[in-house]
């Protein structure tokens, strides 16, 4: 067994998100959206490229289309180990 502990970051409106440094990482990140009051998770994602690089493609392929505030949080993967995080995991 993997113990991971994760440092979550944000949540970034899509505007601003591509202005964050952070966004050169890699890990695990959530896309909500906020719409008729109500905030709804879309989708939860795992990624070994960059979160820009992986939400660029979202938004290019669907998330341009989801009607509502879009609100994103990257989550970068600690591991007690001093490790990385791989595709695999």
């Amino acid at each position: 067994m993997i113990i991971v502990h994760i440092r979550w970051y944000g949540s970034y409106n899509l505007d601003s998100f591509y202005n964050k440094d952070i966004t050169i990482n890699s890990g695990i990140y959530t896309i909500q959206r906020v719409y008729d009051k109500k905030e709804t998770f879309i989708y939860i994602g795992k990624t070994s490229r960059s979160f820009f690089q992986r939400i660029s493609k979202h938004n290019k392929d669907w998330l341009w289309n989801v009607k509502g505030f879009i609100k994103i949080r990257i989550g970068l993967l600690e591991f007690p180990n001093g490790g990385r995080f791989r595709k695999e995991v």
